[in-house]
């Protein structure tokens, strides 16, 4: 599957687009938790950026989706997940568990990777499978 990925730049951009229950101001709520100063952030991995994007399904303008692009570092190791919102809000069971899972990937130990290169997810590299 090929993904492809833009930000949401304006505020009200996609705004009641609906795609199942989620839609892009959901996305944006996430991101706006994961970005909170009273969040609570694990020790061994470092957030560097999250976004609420456009996920390209398939070939057409029509097949986007509101997702998740988030980048990461573990000392020297970086990390990255493209995701939907839709398959995020299914692997951590409600909307409400998506930021916890994230956190819980930034923290999660997640192997060697070379150096200068970032390993990319497209499922949580934790969560209740």
């Amino acid at each position: 599957m090929r993904w492809r990925r833009t930000r949401l730049e304006s505020a009200g951009e996609g705004d009641g687009v609906p795609f199942g229950d989620m839609s892009f101001e959901a996305a944006r709520q996430v991101v706006a938790e994961m970005q909170s100063p009273t969040a609570t952030w694990p020790c061994h991995g470092q957030m560097e950026a999250i976004e609420a994007v456009h996920v390209g399904m398939g070939w057409s303008a029509s097949e986007v989706v509101p997702g998740i692009e988030m980048r990461w570092r573990q000392g020297s190791n970086l990390y990255g997940l493209l995701m939907p919102l839709d398959r995020l809000v299914s692997q951590a069971g409600d909307l409400a568990g998506v930021p916890f899972y994230l956190r819980l990937a930034v923290d999660e130990p997640n192997g060697e990777v070379p150096n200068g290169t970032r390993l990319w997810f497209q499922d949580l590299p934790s969560g209740p499978y």
